[in-house]
């Protein structure tokens, strides 16, 4: 793809947010906290929210934001997929987020904004990501990624569901504490 390809694609991707514009704070150089440079991009389907501040530019730190939103995934089949890699990380397919079997499913909390840092491909079957929270254990076949691709929207919804009817956050932060809260009797 070349570049035009690729804004054509972060426009379409940011016609479906909301994209909010703020100072940032803490530490910084000349005119860090005075000018509304940092850039809070809400995905307005999913309610997925990333932040970006890096770059004192707002349109630098709105592509970035944008770059964090997504994995761009195409099939041979014609099939094309932007996955957010929040999306990713909760429905990982590893023992650790799915169990063992039915039932021992491990709710994710606080993966808002997680990032994936790394890919690797494994032989022909699939890709392992390792993520910016650690994780880097469950390989995403193909077949499993085309799979999260269809279902993206009912599969998302059912994970925000399970996250209010537990109490949980998506906020880092937050999940911190909810994961340290006493279990009731």
């Amino acid at each position: 793809m070349n570049r035009d390809e690729l804004l054509a694609i972060d426009d379409a991707l940011a016609a479906e947010c909301r994209l909010d514009f703020f100072k940032a704070t803490g530490n910084g150089g000349q005119k860090r906290n005075k000018t509304s440079s940092a850039v809070r991009i809400t995905h307005l389907s999913t309610g997925i929210q990333v932040t970006d501040c890096s770059e004192r530019s707002q349109h630098r730190n709105r592509l970035n934001a944008l770059e964090k939103l997504k994995l761009e995934i195409a099939f041979t089949d014609g099939a094309r997929f932007e996955l957010p890699f929040e999306f990713l990380r909760v429905y990982s397919p590893s023992a650790e987020v799915r169990g063992h079997g039915p039932g021992q499913e491990v709710l994710q909390v606080g993966k808002k904004d997680v990032l994936i840092n790394a890919a690797e491909p494994v032989g022909l079957y699939g890709i392992n990501f390792f993520f910016s929270d650690g994780h880097n254990t469950g390989i995403y076949s193909w077949e499993y990624l085309h799979d999260l691709g269809d279902n993206q929207a009912a599969l998302w919804d059912e994970y925000l569901k399970r996250m209010a009817a537990a109490g949980a956050s998506r906020e880092p932060g937050i999940a911190k504490m909810f994961e340290q809260r006493p279990k009731g009797k």
